[in-house]
């Protein structure tokens, strides 16, 4: 899961990843989650930690997700919607 890292993070670890792919070939799969409720599935949604061992998590759109990709030289080729069960 991404939604612990930092955009930054997120696109290195990308590229990390895709250097383990054979050239024009390769599948990287990643289980996010999406805005639950009534939030917008357009907007960043972001979890407040509670208690001493809380953190933080960040929600990410989906074309924000498509964009991180871009930025480490992948595409998203293939996009699931899951069930919400929060």
């Amino acid at each position: 899961t991404l939604q612990y890292l930092t955009d930054q993070d997120v696109v290195a670890l990308l590229q990390n990843l895709a250097q383990g792919l054979r050239p024009g070939s390769g599948v990287i799969v990643v289980k996010e989650n999406r805005p639950f409720g009534n939030a917008r599935e357009d907007r960043f949604q972001m979890e407040v930690p509670g208690g001493e061992n809380g953190r933080y998590d960040i929600t990410r759109p989906d074309q924000h997700h498509r964009f991180l990709f871009a930025r480490a030289g992948l595409s998203v080729e293939y996009v699931e919607k899951g069930t919400e069960t929060h």
